[in-house]
């Protein structure tokens, strides 16, 4: 098992002989010194054999190299290798090579940096006398399939390569008691089918096959040339029942050392299952090491949690099942589940098949939700019951035998603060907080327990050595880590002997910065393509960039933004300045994991040019202050017309609703009376009315103040905003515009009420006072949760929240209580409408409607 060997066998009879003929191919496209002339891939299913067939031709002396050696990769425990042949030929003479003892065989295990065993090998031979111009053919069989799928078949093909192809000819033959289901992208063709009394043979075949076209910063899951897949899985069903089949959850007995384990556990939890779920789950996470012997069918199957537990490592596998183990044994409902954790998009629409996923995790419920936790995921903090779930996109939940969406973490905050204090020797001292939460706060606390702090430090010094001149180190790198609310910050300083250059045709003493931090999540797309463009997601990313003047000389005013917004993605430059201190603040939010197609135009064009975005710029005088007197600013309000636009739709929205409401009899809020006691307004009724006034009046002036002239509201420049970004606050700022602009145009009807002593005044006025009361406070609460705590004076917060309240009450009461208010108001909408039908009857020489048929009655 540990050394097979290499068999020399004849060529199968079972192999579909393609009828075309190969084809010249571009040589312009050969990129590794050799191509293939002919290449084949065919499939027996019932023999359990992959055959593999290519004739390459060396085209140069690049391809000496690249193309004299041959590895054949396969799984000693369940595989085996038939050599056909392997021949070169040369000046039309067949030069054979297949000698098995040229063969070494090496261990590649190619997971191996993932701490991964999975005993694959390579039979790995150097051809030798090999010249330019020589066709090396070369034809085997690995034999034997994975047993852990219980003979069910899956697989895919690329029918396209990074290279030409002469002739291509791909072939699965399948025994007649067996389906095969197959699935095309990338614009593949649909396979060839051809049928015998024994077996039914899928293929394609084609000859000239173009060298494909690959992109770079794709997503994992774009297919960018034609594939096809295949199983015998017919549905997402099946495949839960066979991984539940080959991982069962097993009971505990009472002489296995993990039963008393988990008691133990059990009682250290005051038997509360939540605190019995966090420390089994740490425990699991942390001291159970990722580590595992994936060889045959351990590749897909755990092994037993009671060796697991003993050895005190595992893969995904065997940590989820062990973990699920151990849930259960104490009634809490849980499971496993299947993802992959480079595909996010597209999983419901793969064929399914087990190599749809790479990954394996758990879900649990417990104090009344669902959750996923993942096993593998080391010293994660925060509650249990909201653990930092990573994105997958979907999962296969075993239990349900179905696809799932995932959620995506939203909260996770990445924000660096980089403040340069000016000297006045031209120097300068940099002092950087970084400060991290929820999966970025796990991501740098893998960071700092794989490598040694001052190996980190000494990285740290040198991103700051490279962006600028005579940096040494200020004081030592400090790190705080709260693991319970999973949040890490970082400190650091330096000592900046030198911060600016020197103008050559000028002689300006200037500096400059670029925010490389934020760079570094755009990916470098400069050509328009038809390839969707891969982002870091999800993804909340702040930098602030603060210059400060020596001895605190203030410097002129200055204002500059840009934002750009889209579905995938939002950013944001805002540059400001306090006395003498110039903030320059960038932000970088992903909203989903790629630009797709259609949007990678506009994201070329946006990014293109880098340093319009990341790059700042600034002169110093001879006290080495920054200069800001011949700085251009841009226009912070980048909404002018948007405005007006809403206040012309809530304008609409408005007189819609009134005329509809004007006809309206009023309810019982308050009781009026049946007749008017009252034919003048007098007493508080002239209290009432100049509060309308001033109200209406002074709502229109300072929403217009607000939402119209001052449109830097709209970019919330001068604004650092917490929890949300730029396109939700502006969002939630058109939903206040439209609210607050309704009421005031509410408050105006309650005047021209008022004055017409409708029946419907009373009423109005009650719900537009509570209304305008109650929106004040969530707007109170709302600002004091987005904007920061500097901005937002706690006792001014208070009083803006219950300053309302009391008159409120007052005029709440009022308009309940009064009598001459029930005796007022009584006028209804076809009274009021009464005297206008006798002024236009008398006109026209007519009786109003109640007047012109004869009265008749008892």
């Amino acid at each position: 098992m540990a050394h097979p060997n290499i068999q020399k066998v004849k060529t199968p009879d079972w192999l579909r002989v393609s009828s075309l003929s190969p084809s010249e191919v571009n040589l312009d496209d050969v990129s590794d010194g050799y191509y293939y002339e002919r290449q084949e891939y065919q499939v027996h299913l019932g023999l359990q054999e992959r055959y593999y067939s290519e004739v390459r031709v060396v085209e140069n002396e690049q391809g000496l190299s690249s193309a004299g050696q041959v590895s054949i990769l396969f799984d000693p425990s369940y595989q085996s290798i038939l050599l056909h042949e392997l021949i070169v030929l040369r000046d039309g003479k067949r030069i054979d090579k297949a000698d098995t003892k040229l063969f070494k065989l090496l261990a590649t295990e190619s997971d191996l940096s993932r701490s991964i065993y999975n005993g694959t090998y390579s039979a790995y031979c150097i051809i030798d006398d090999l010249r330019k111009g020589d066709r090396i053919s070369i034809s085997y069989t690995v034999k034997g399939f994975n047993p852990v799928f219980d003979n069910k078949f899956f697989d895919f093909a690329h029918l396209q390569a990074s290279e030409p192809i002469g002739l291509l000819l791909v072939n699965y033959v399948v025994p007649k008691n067996r389906d095969l289901y197959f699935s095309y992208q990338g614009g593949a063709e649909a396979l060839n089918v051809k049928q015998s009394s024994a077996a039914t043979s899928y293929y394609y075949e084609a000859n000239q096959v173009a060298k494909g076209t690959f992109y770079d910063y794709v997503p994992s899951w774009y297919v960018s040339v034609p594939t096809l897949t295949c199983s015998e899985f017919s549905n997402w069903e099946e495949v839960a029942n066979w991984a539940v089949k080959v991982n069962p959850i097993p009971a505990l007995t009472s002489t296995k050392s993990l039963r008393t384990f988990a008691d133990e556990t059990w009682k250290k939890a005051d038997a509360n299952q939540v605190k019995y779920f966090k420390l089994i789950t740490d425990f699991v996470q942390n001291e159970i090491r990722y580590q595992g012997i994936e060889m045959g069918e351990f590749s897909h199957r755990a092994n037993d949690p009671e060796k697991v537990f003993r050895q005190r490592y595992g893969d995904c596998k065997d940590k989820s099942v062990l973990l699920v183990t151990l849930l259960r044994y104490k009634q809490i409902d849980s499971g496993l589940g299947l993802v992959n954790t480079q595909v996010d998009q597209g999983l419901k629409n793969q064929i399914p098949s087990p190599q749809s996923f790479n990954h394996m995790v758990v879900w649990a419920a417990i104090d009344g939700r669902e959750q996923w936790i993942d096993a593998t995921a080391a010293q994660q903090g925060g509650d249990i019951l909201y653990r930092y779930f990573p994105w997958y996109g979907a999962v296969l939940n075993l239990a349900r035998g179905r696809v799932e969406d995932l959620g995506a973490d939203h909260e996770a905050l990445t924000h660096i603060s980089e403040v340069y204090q000016m000297h006045k020797d031209g120097s300068a001292t940099v002092t950087v907080k970084s400060y991290y939460t929820s999966s970025a706060a796990e991501s740098m606390r893998s960071f700092f327990t794989g490598i040694s702090k001052s190996e980190i430090q000494k990285q740290y010094l040198t991103y700051y050595q490279n962006k600028h001149k005579g940096v040494t180190l200020g004081s030592n790198l400090k790190y705080d880590d709260n693991l319970e609310n999973n949040v890490l910050s970082v400190y650091e300083r330096y000592e900046i002997n030198q911060l600016y250059d020197v103008e050559k045709e000028s002689g300006k003493k200037y500096i400059n910065f670029y925010s490389q931090h934020t760079d570094q999540y755009l990916p470098l797309v400069n050509t328009v393509r038809p390839a969707p463009i891969y982002l870091p997601f999800p993804l909340k990313f702040e930098h602030d960039l603060c210059i400060i003047n020596p001895d605190g000389v203030p410097m002129s005013t200055v204002s500059d933004s840009h934002n750009r917004q889209c579905e995938s993605y939002f950013y944001s430059r805002f540059m400001r300045n306090n006395q003498d201190t110039l903030k320059i603040s960038y932000s970088f939010y992903t909203y989903k994991s790629y630009v797709d197609e259609k949007n990678v135009a506009e994201y070329v064009t946006t990014f293109q040019d880098r340093n319009s975005f990341f790059f700042s710029g600034f002169y110093l005088d001879d006290d080495y202050n920054v200069a800001m007197d011949n700085f251009e600013s841009s226009p912070t309000g980048q909404m002018t017309l948007y405005p007006i636009l809403l206040l012309v739709l809530v304008g609409i929205i408005f007189a819609l609703f009134v005329r509809r409401y004007n006809k309206l009899t009023p309810g019982n809020i308050p009781s009026l009376y049946d007749e008017m006691l009252y034919s003048k307004l007098g007493g508080w009724l002239y209290v009432l009315g100049c509060s309308l006034i001033i109200g209406f009046l002074g709502s229109l002036w300072v929403n217009t103040q607000n939402y119209i002239v001052n449109n830097s509201v709209w970019s919330a420049y001068n604004l650092e905003l917490h929890h949300i970004n730029l396109f939700q606050w502006q969002i939630i700022l058109s939903i206040e515009f439209l609210i607050s602009y309704f009421l005031s145009f509410t408050l105006g009807y309650c005047l021209y009420l008022f004055f017409r002593k409708r029946d419907l005044f009373p009423q109005t006025c009650f719900y537009t006072f509570l209304t305008i009361s109650v929106f004040g406070i969530i707007m109170q609460l709302y600002a004091n949760y987005v904007m920061p705590e500097n901005l937002v004076d706690p006792n001014n917060s208070l009083y803006g929240i219950t300053r309302n309240i009391l008159p409120t009450i007052i005029w709440l009461s009022y308009l309940y209580y009064s009598d001459r208010v029930k005796g007022t108001f009584v006028i209804s909408y076809k009274q009021e409408e009464s005297p206008k039908q006798s002024i236009i009857a008398d006109q026209n020489g007519e009786l109003p409607d109640d007047q012109s048929q004869p009265q008749t009655g008892v």
